[in-house]
């Protein structure tokens, strides 16, 4: 069983991160989403150059290469960082390996909702 914060998890992102810069707290609000579509894949070739399993935590969108996220769902947190790029997401949605998917629920549910920071 996977604990908050005990993985570091491998995941693509669709977002471009920030910039490293003093933070605001409406910057902080910007950092985090909430309600946001989350759905599994199974990972291959990346879009940031590396071969990724479906036993790693990973996510989809090769803009943001090697940024950390933290994904909360039903109050279990995991950090993660980009290493795919989502081609099918929009907005803000994640697209996660299958293990990291099931860090939070089983595979046969296929979609949940939940919210990530940029960390």
């Amino acid at each position: 069983m996977h604990s908050s914060f005990t993985s570091l998890l491998a995941l693509s992102i669709v977002l471009v991160s920030t910039a490293a810069a003093p933070h605001s707290h409406s910057d902080q609000l910007m950092r985090r989403f909430s309600g946001q579509r989350m759905t599994y894949y199974t990972p291959g070739l990346g879009a940031c150059g590396d071969t990724d399993t479906a036993s790693q935590y990973v996510y989809g969108s090769g803009s943001s290469c090697g940024s950390s996220i933290t994904i909360t769902y039903n109050g279990n947190s995991v950090a993660a960082t980009v290493v795919d790029k989502c081609t099918g997401c929009s907005g803000d949605e994640l697209d996660l390996s299958q293990g990291l998917f099931e860090c939070f629920a089983d595979a046969s549910v296929g979609v949940i909702y939940g919210e990530w920071e940029w960390n």
